[in-house]
C-alpha cells in the first residue's frame, strides 16, 4: 500500500471503517493500518519518507508532483472535498482523488528510480504505462496535457552515467 500522508488521513480512516463494520482484519490493522512508521514492508507513506520521517517538512503532493514533472493539484485540494460532496459534485471528487493517485504513482516511480529500487529502463516502461493509462481516462487526461515532459526524460547524461557505473 502506497500513500502520501496516509498515516495522517487515509490509514486512520480505513482502520475506522474496518472497526465500524466489525471486520476481523489483523493483517491490515497490525501490518499496514497501525504499522511502525519506519517499516516499509507493507505500507510506504511517501510523505514520511520524503520528509525524512519528520526531520524536515516533506512538502505536499502538489510540490512533489510538480518536482517530477506533473502539474500538481491545481485549484482543488483536500480542503475542498467536503463542500464538493455537499454540493453533489461526487464525480468531481472521484476525479480529484484519481488524479492524486496517478500523481502519487508518479512520485513513487521517481522515488524508486532515485533510490535504485528500479532501473532506468524499468522506470521508462512503468512511467510510459502510467502516462498512457492517465491519458486514456477522461478524469486524468488533463494531467498528461499539463505535464512538462520531464517525467519521462531522464536527466541528460544520466542513462550513460548509469550504464558506465554498471
Amino acid at each position: 500500500l502506497v500513500t502520501f500522508n496516509g498515516r495522517g488521513s487515509d490509514i486512520p480512516l480505513l482502520v475506522a471503517r474496518v472497526m465500524h463494520h466489525g471486520m476481523v482484519a489483523p493483517d491490515f490493522v497490525r501490518g499496514i493500518g497501525l504499522a511502525y512508521r519506519f517499516k516499509q514492508e507493507t505500507q510506504l507513506d511517501l510523505y514520511d519518507v520524503l520528509g525524512n520521517y519528520g526531520a524536515q517538512r516533506s512538502g505536499g503532493l502538489d510540490d512533489w508532483a510538480r518536482c517530477v514533472g506533473w502539474p500538481g493539484k491545481g485549484d482543488v485540494d483536500g480542503g475542498h472535498v467536503a463542500a464538493m460532496i455537499a454540493d453533489g459534485k461526487r464525480a468531481e471528487v472521484d476525479a480529484y482523488c484519481l488524479c492524486d493517485a496517478v500523481q502519487t504513482a508518479a512520485v513513487l516511480l521517481r522515488y524508486e528510480l532515485t533510490v535504485g529500487d528500479i532501473s532506468v529502463d524499468t522506470f521508462g516502461t512503468l512511467g510510459r504505462m502510467l502516462v498512457d493509462a492517465a491519458s486514456a481516462d477522461q478524469r486524468t487526461a488533463e494531467l498528461v496535457v499539463k505535464m512538462d515532459g520531464s517525467f519521462l526524460r531522464p536527466w541528460p547524461g544520466m542513462v550513460e552515467a548509469v550504464a558506465a557505473a554498471e
